[in-house]
């Protein structure tokens, strides 16, 4: 899985710092920092869970963390999760 900003690395890098991934405890380590755009985190397993992403957005942008979660789904070759999120960046950003 990844998270991307309207499909641009370029895009993302410049809002997002880096994604924590929560697994399933299944999974030694369950939690995974990525701290490069698009934020893509591969791993083998099986079954369906809901992971929890924390991105942490450049220090820049003056926000708080945020919590997404998205449906792990293998039918119909997975599924994606589009989240809008409004941000009123400052002109200097």
């Amino acid at each position: 899985m990844f998270l991307s900003l309207n499909n641009s690395p370029e895009e993302t890098k410049k809002y997002i710092k880096q994604v924590t991934y929560h697994l399933h405890p299944t999974f030694k380590p369950n939690k995974i920092v990525v701290k490069e755009a698009p934020f893509l985190l591969s791993r083998v397993g099986w079954g369906y869970f809901d992971i929890d992403m924390e991105l942490e957005f450049q220090p820049a942008m003056g926000l708080p963390s945020k919590m997404l979660t998205h449906g792990l789904c293998f039918d119909d070759k997975g599924k994606t999760s589009s989240v809008f999120l409004e941000v009123n960046a400052n002109e200097d950003g």
